[in-house]
């Protein structure tokens, strides 16, 4: 399993000519850009640049494929469908921890800074906000009175976490190929934009108890 990353299309082409580096004799490469679950192959990154304008800003499913050619059976398959994967194939299992290796580094160089982030931890902070005013209501109601602004910022909070739950790859993409650099501010920063809201949120809510 690879980190999230974000790489541009010369990026990309190194980590490509280091992969090619390590097989001997014919290699083959291309790269595949999925569209609207139509596939496009590239055979070199020129052929990306060159189709650059018909293509959007930055993809997220794609992958890169280097294999020995024709008669080895080594290959080495870069997915960004997902989670990014790396798949080998070799007889020798030094030269497929060496290909691994390469793919590891090169994505860690370009890794974003939400890589460790799973979708599951906005599952559980979600339940955990929608269950908190109830729980304060029922076991502390001598004490703690939840009013509805308090309520009603709890459950705007426990929303905006589902909605990241449910869209998690979108606001956190876990692999980008950036063909242009002609992206929006915001669709380049939505992962900290989402991140302060949810931030702010938080506050929002934790302030109508302290602030009755």
């Amino acid at each position: 399993m690879l980190p999230a990353f974000r790489l541009t299309v010369g990026q990309a082409e190194i980590l490509e000519r280091e992969l090619r580096s390590l097989f001997q004799g014919e290699v083959g490469s291309h790269f595949s850009i999925t569209l609207d679950a139509d596939e496009y192959r590239f055979d070199t990154a020129d052929e990306i640049r060159g189709a650059a304008a018909t293509l959007p800003a930055v993809v997220h499913d794609f992958s890169l494929w280097v294999s020995a050619w024709p008669a080895d059976d080594r290959y080495v398959s870069l997915s960004a469908s997902g989670r990014p994967s790396v798949s080998v194939q070799a007889s020798d299992y030094g030269w497929c921890a060496a290909v691994v290796a390469t793919c590891e580094k090169a994505t860690r160089q370009y890794k974003r800074w939400y890589s460790s982030l799973r979708a599951w931890h906005f599952w559980v902070l979600a339940t955990a906000a929608g269950l908190l005013p109830g729980a304060l209501a029922t076991f502390f109601k001598a004490k703690v009175v939840v009013g509805l602004m308090g309520t009603l910022a709890w459950l705007l909070l426990a929303a905006l976490l589902w909605v990241i739950f449910f869209a998690f790859n979108r606001v956190f993409p876990p692999a980008s190929l950036v063909i242009r650099e002609q992206e929006s501010w915001v669709k380049r920063h939505t992962p900290e934009l989402t991140l302060v809201l949810s931030l702010a949120a938080l506050v929002v809510a934790v302030l109508t108890f302290v602030l009755k």
